[in-house]
């Protein structure tokens, strides 16, 4: 059934050595996906004009709310009612346990259809037993769990690219700084050190004062 949800546990960040993998026989009652930036607010020397400015992207979840069924009534599995506790058991081995190899519970990716793999870990699994046997045992479970954004180190870094010249920095004034200098730390080019005056409101170029804060504007921005 390749139009199972599934999620995939690793060994390793990088996604490479498998250790196993759950399929959602039911599909999910809601499947969310959580972005946040972050941003800071920001005011130039001699501006009264807040700014806001991108510092970060946020952490990223995904919420999935599922069902176990072991009625048979949504899921079969070679013909066959499938037990919930072995269905909880395989989720949370797969996604939550502490595993003893790599001391600490697995990376994981999921896969659903068309929507772009979500690399992740386990946060938080929330079990609802809803409906239950003769003698007690459950034949029905509501699921969320929550899984929280992990991608690569390195691919992360260059994602990010803090250094980009198409975001907006804080800068606290040095001895013996210039506007020649900051503008190349930043621009790599000392020729927009009028673009950093502009947005600071400097007098002149040589206005820099150790200890205040200069806001460097993205490459792109027109003061």
């Amino acid at each position: 059934m390749e139009d199972l949800l599934k999620i995939y546990s690793f060994s390793d960040s990088e996604r490479k050595s498998q250790i196993g993998v759950f399929e959602c026989f039911v599909s999910p009652l809601s499947v969310k996906i959580h972005q946040q930036n972050t941003y800071g607010s920001l005011q130039g020397i001699n501006s009264s004009m807040p700014m806001t400015g991108f510092a970060c992207g946020g952490t990223n979840t995904m919420e999935i709310n599922m069902v176990l069924d072991g009625t048979g009534a949504y899921a079969l599995h070679d013909g066959e009612p499938i037990d919930v506790i072995a269905q909880l058991n395989d989720l949370m081995t797969n996604t939550m346990l502490y595993n003893g190899s790599i001391h600490q519970p697995p990376f994981l990716k999921v896969i659903w259809g068309t929507t772009p793999a979500f690399l992740c870990r386990g946060e938080r699994l929330d079990v609802d037993y809803k409906t239950f046997n003769s003698v007690g045992e459950p034949v029905r479970a509501d699921i969320n769990l929550i899984l929280v954004e992990d991608v690569n180190i390195e691919l992360s870094k260059r994602e990010a690219n803090k250094e980009s010249p198409d975001l907006f920095h804080e800068h606290l004034i040095k001895n013996n700084d210039n506007l020649a200098h900051i503008s190349y730390q930043y621009y790599q080019d000392t020729s927009h050190l009028h673009l950093i005056a502009g947005q600071n409101n400097l007098n002149n170029l040589y206005d820099c004062i150790p200890g205040n804060v200069l806001l460097i504007p993205p490459l792109t921005e027109k003061i």
